[in-house]
């Protein structure tokens, strides 16, 4: 990174994470739709008590945002999806929110679970009703060797 030594320097910006964001865009006709499980059930954001899901950012985020998030996975074109455990009394377990952006394509996220099966299960099994007449799928995410895998496992080419 060229302009780190000039930003430390001007403006005290010497701190650098271990991680980057990387992103990953899926042309729909490439995107691979997996079994769905059922030891889960998805619910619509309307349909889950909300100081649940709060609970559970809190539990992501270390930081209570209930604001920010609400607003955020509520708005207009988004498709919010709760996944919640089955064998429970209806814990919730992840948060994923799609939205339809310019240029005819989505843009999955937040996107949080308690486990990649998770993940892969609420990510596409029941946003599948939401892909219909988009061209890709884009998503911003930590470039991590775990995060890697999994958006590779959810594109065939």
């Amino acid at each position: 990174m060229k302009m780190s030594p000039r930003y430390a320097a001007k403006y005290g910006f010497d701190k650098m994470p271990d991680y980057k964001h990387d992103f990953a865009s899926i042309p729909m006709e490439h995107l691979v739709i997996p079994e769905c499980d059922s030891n889960y059930t998805l619910k619509d954001l309307k349909d889950v008590d909300e100081a649940k899901v709060i609970d559970y950012d809190i539990g992501i985020a270390h930081r209570s945002r209930a604001k920010y998030l609400m607003n955020f996975i509520s708005t207009k074109d988004c498709f919010t999806k709760v996944p919640v455990a089955f064998n429970t009394s209806g814990e919730v377990v992840g948060i994923g929110c799609v939205r339809a952006v310019f240029s005819n394509e989505l843009c999955a996220g937040p996107f949080y679970s308690d486990n990649e099966v998770m993940m892969a299960y609420y990510c596409f099994c029941r946003f599948q009703d939401c892909f219909h007449g988009f061209s890709k799928l884009s998503r911003n995410y930590l470039k991590l060797g775990q995060l890697n895998r999994i958006s590779k496992s959810l594109a065939k080419f």
